[in-house]
């Protein structure tokens, strides 16, 4: 695969065809844990910004950042796929996107941060904020849980909730 592809690379002047050789070699490379060289192709994809695809390539672009300790440029390009993962004719990623964001601003040691971006584009529930909080406590920095307790606080919570909140504070 990766000798024809790389050869169909070199050889073709067609830009649909190019946005398809990128679109392979971004994934192949991403899929054998060659983050550099994913990050390259994905920068390459995102110069169309009306392709339905582009939340998945901001998305993957920014799983290859954090997994090459570029913690700011990850959150920065996530932020990114969930604005077009949010407007209509955008590929959907779901969850996971959201999941993503709680965990990038954790790696990226930005837990207020994160608290305000959460808060901004209304994910502050209760189940993402109990996510991030261990998040925070296994990949950011454990002084900074102060800052997601502080948060969950000011929910009015179920007593369902409550003890949810109290086990993890034990």
């Amino acid at each position: 695969f990766f000798y024809y592809i790389s050869k169909a690379e070199k050889i073709n002047t067609d830009p649909k065809y190019a946005y398809l050789i990128n679109t392979k070699l971004a994934d192949f490379y991403y899929n054998e844990q060659k983050y550099k060289e994913a990050i390259q192709y994905y920068k390459k994809l995102l110069k169309n910004k009306k392709n339905g695809w582009i939340t998945k390539h901001y998305y993957n672009l920014a799983w290859s950042l954090l997994k090459v300790d570029k913690y700011d440029e990850a959150v920065k390009n996530l932020k990114r796929a969930y604005i077009y993962e949010l407007k209509p004719g955008y590929f959907k990623i779901g969850d996971q996107i959201i999941d993503s964001l709680l965990l990038f601003f954790a790696y990226s040691d930005r837990t207020q941060e994160g608290i305000k971006y959460f808060d901004k584009v209304k994910i502050s529930s209760f189940k993402n904020l109990i996510k991030y909080l261990h998040y925070v406590f296994e990949h950011g920095k454990k002084k900074n849980i102060k800052f997601v307790l502080k948060r969950i606080e000011k929910i009015n919570l179920t007593p369902s909730q409550s003890f949810v909140l109290l086990s993890k504070r034990v």
